[in-house]
């Protein structure tokens, strides 16, 4: 044992206070109550503090020791610790009145409200008494009650526990994914791929980025016609349920969402759709095949024929339809374009072509 330890007692009243630290000698056998009183004789003879029997009966020592309530008269310092401060303060459980004293007349209010225990007369000849066999039975009665709640509350646990053997989709769908199988350990850790991925199929959710230019075509609950590979030649329609009404600064696109009935499961999620996108308004475009756009690092274009001579055209693209793509650019109708474009051909170069009518959009 330590020859010196701290103390952190407090000191105040109902209003307010503060620890205070006090280092004291310690001796083999001493309690907290031996170290407060040496404390309260040499360093602070002004520290209340309450004792009565120091033999743990009446309990007017009573005080909070490193967060726990003791009686300090009763508290060895040989089972605390010491190497760091023995915090000691009042009890928080009654009013304080100054340092480590507090109002504990609650405890004789309540004390006189208790009725003297009254034994019955003794029944036996010695003067003592017997337990009669109404007293047995009634022990055996309490004994098989305990028994009875205890085997409740076994069976309360088991039944709870296979409440957990059964997993109950929380939607109708089908299982797309399967992680586990019959007899696999199912474990709770962040880091266990779920059991299984289940995905409603009667009801799908189509995401089309709109591209800036046409995000005037956006009227909710409109019917927008789109097509899948799995079905060449067959049109699905969605409903415009909602919208991003935010540009993608990357993409310059708007992200729009389509409910898509499918009530036989033809469609499955993950599938993606050629959409007919509504184009509202009487911008110029023209439809030319893919071979006649030009895209470099620099600039995407098309070349035109102007008096004989090859001129690059820069121009938007747009959606495909069919074996042609819609382009956006100074270009008109009649205006003579290069089914194979290239960059080899420069600006300027002359041409000798065999003229192809370009297609209005």
């Amino acid at each position: 044992m330590a020859s010196e330890a701290t103390f952190r007692i407090w000191r105040g009243d109902a209003s307010g206070g503060k620890f205070v630290d006090y280092n004291t000698k310690i001796e083999e056998g001493m309690v907290v109550l031996d170290a407060i009183h040496r404390i309260q004789a040499e360093q602070a003879p002004d520290m209340a503090v309450r004792w009565n029997c120091k033999a743990g009966k009446c309990g007017s020592c009573s005080a909070e020791i490193n967060g726990m309530p003791k009686l300090m008269c009763m508290t060895r310092l040989s089972d605390i610790n010491l190497d760091m401060p023995v915090i000691v303060e009042p009890m928080h459980a009654f009013p304080s009145i100054r340092d480590l004293v507090t109002d504990v007349s609650w405890n004789f209010k309540v004390k006189k409200t208790i009725k003297k225990f009254k034994p019955r007369p003794p029944d036996a000849a010695d003067g003592t008494w017997r337990m009669q066999q109404v007293d047995v039975e009634r022990a055996k009665v309490a004994a098989a009650e305990s028994s009875i709640q205890a085997a409740q509350e076994a069976l309360k646990a088991i039944e709870e526990i296979q409440v957990y053997l059964r997993v109950t989709a929380p939607f109708s769908g089908v299982i797309t994914t399967r992680n586990v199988h019959p007899g696999a350990l199912v474990g709770t850790a962040r880091d266990t791929l779920p059991m299984f991925q289940l995905e409603t199929q009667h009801r799908l959710r189509l995401v089309v980025p709109v591209p800036e230019a046409d995000v005037g075509g956006i009227v909710k609950g409109a019917k927008i016609a789109f097509t899948v590979p799995a079905y060449p030649g067959e049109t699905f329609y969605g409903t415009l349920s909602r919208s991003a009404h935010s540009i993608d600064p990357k993409t310059r696109s708007m992200p729009v969402e389509l409910d898509v009935s499918n009530p036989k499961g033809r469609l499955a999620a993950g599938m993606y759709p050629a959409v007919k996108w509504p184009i509202h308004g009487n911008r110029p475009a023209l439809l030319v095949p893919p071979t006649s756009i030009v895209t470099t690092s620099e600039r995407t274009f098309v070349i035109r024929v102007n008096g004989g001579a090859a001129e690059w055209v820069d121009i938007k693209k747009g959606p495909a339809q069919g074996d042609l793509v819609e382009i956006i650019g100074p270009l008109k109708e009649g205006d003579t374009v290069l089914r194979r474009g290239s960059d080899e051909i420069r600006q300027g170069t002359h041409i000798n072509v065999r003229t192809v009518p370009a297609t209005k959009g």
